[in-house]
């Protein structure tokens, strides 16, 4: 079995590489200690093609494969960890679940927007009773019409700062499974920075 990258991997790990040395590395320090991440920043992801690498070219993404996504969050991680999981939030616990479980008119809305850095997805799952625990969540989503009631409280959600599209966790309280929805949520002026707590993103 050949284990060896393709040319396409091996593309986006070396242009991955070169944005983590040349954009993040020399904005890292200052990065933490002034607990934020430059709008630019995230906006230079969009262009270079790293924040919509996975999701399909009709939705401006690259169509990577997912060794190729791994490569990128490992070049991304290795310079600074926070960037990385601002990626790994917005493409992956975001855009992907879309990709996957939205309809149509989903992710002709939302996908190009999520690509280009447009809208900013987040995640919800701690709650205070609960941390990070998944089993012992508290909040639940009940049917409401055509829709869904979420009701409950979550903390530390990671980009939950500025983000336009949320991904939480709740209990579905009729089919006693968890669920994750897609909230819209309120929007923050683009001129904001991304603000982080230390080393890690920072949550709502």
């Amino acid at each position: 079995m050949d284990f060896s990258l393709t040319d396409a991997q091996k593309e986006i790990q070396a242009r991955a590489r070169e944005f983590a040395q040349t954009r993040v590395a020399p904005l890292s320090r200052e990065m933490d200690e002034r607990g934020e991440m430059p709008r630019a920043l995230i906006d230079d992801l969009a262009r270079t093609g790293l924040l919509g690498g996975p999701l399909p070219k009709e939705f401006f993404g690259g169509a990577w494969d997912s060794i190729s996504l791994a490569l990128c969050y490992e070049e991304l991680g290795r310079v600074d960890s926070s960037v990385r999981g601002f990626m790994t939030v917005h493409t992956s616990l975001v855009a992907q679940c879309i990709l996957k479980w939205g309809n149509a008119a989903q992710k002709k809305n939302y996908l190009p927007k999520l690509a280009h850095g447009e809208m900013i997805g987040c995640y919800a799952l701690t709650e205070p009773n609960a941390g990070s625990d998944a089993a012992s969540i508290e909040t639940t989503a009940a049917r409401d019409g055509d829709a869904y009631l979420i009701n409950g409280e979550k903390i530390w959600i990671t980009n939950g700062v500025v983000a336009k599209k949320c991904a939480a966790k709740s209990w579905d309280t009729a089919r006693r499974i968890t669920r994750v929805s897609f909230l819209k949520i309120c929007a923050c002026p683009r001129r904001r920075v991304w603000a982080r707590k230390a080393k890690g993103s920072k949550s709502r």
